[in-house]
């Protein structure tokens, strides 16, 4: 506490440090709203590059046979060809559900339905958009530690929430259980879930919410981001004080 007290009472004196940690504080400013403008130009063209993929991938065929087998309301199921296990949802605003053919003809017809209610989930929760705002904050803020464990945690439970809805729907977990060990068995290719590569860890959380059921406990905060996050959030307070005093 005496070294943050120094580092406050620095900083509102009138001194090359004062003046120092302003132009540094500017340069954090601009950074953020830098990376904001970047991300999002990013967003714009990786959309555009998804469109024209599903326009060489997607199977019209497959697509209406599996439309109509089931009905998922205003978020449209699309089959794309490709070799990979790809069970994704996709859309900031008007999210879709993309499933490949390849692993369609790996799954039996249970499995497939609690893939299209996991999915579903992801659609209905607006989980796309919720992500994206959330990796924003992160990119936009890297100085702060603490937002990239707060993303990976919102991350971990976007899945696990869906997982839930999908054991809900099936009256129980076997069918999700199947899928889960068949995509954890294929480690050259992953099955994606809103745009992000499902990970060993998350299949590891999700796995153990089969088993033990709202006993899982995905750790929020590790000890030494959140001292170095908290440390910045006094000083840049002290440095804000100062301004306005």
């Amino acid at each position: 506490m005496g070294f943050l007290q120094y580092c406050i009472s620095a900083i509102q004196e009138e001194s090359y440090l004062h003046d120092l940690i302003f132009v540094s504080l500017y340069g954090l400013i601009a950074y953020s709203f830098g990376m904001v403008i970047i991300r999002l130009f990013q967003q714009i063209l990786s959309q555009s590059r998804w469109r024209k993929k599903v326009l060489d991938w997607k199977d019209d065929q497959s697509t209406i046979q599996l439309q109509k087998n089931y009905t998922t309301g205003r978020y449209p199921i699309i089959v794309l060809k490709h070799d990979g296990d790809i069970a994704m949802t996709a859309g900031i605003f008007f999210s879709k559900i993309y499933i490949s053919t390849n692993l369609i003809s790996r799954l039996s017809e249970g499995e497939l339905q609690a893939v299209i209610w996991h999915e579903y989930a992801h659609c209905r929760h607006y989980d796309p958009l919720r992500l994206f705002l959330v990796r924003l904050i992160k990119d936009s803020l890297p100085f702060i530690p603490m937002f990239k464990k707060g993303y990976h945690h919102i991350q971990v439970w976007m899945e696990l929430l869906a997982d839930q809805y999908a054991i809900r729907k099936m009256k129980g977990p076997y069918e999700l259980a199947c899928v889960l060990m068949k995509c954890s068995e294929r480690k050259d290719n992953n099955m994606m879930v809103t745009h992000v590569s499902l990970a060993d860890v998350e299949i590891n959380y999700r796995i153990k919410q089969l088993l033990l059921p709202n006993k899982v406990q995905v750790p929020l905060f590790d000890v030494k981001p959140l001292v170095v996050s908290s440390i910045f959030i006094i000083i840049l307070s002290g440095v804000v004080a100062s301004s306005c005093s």
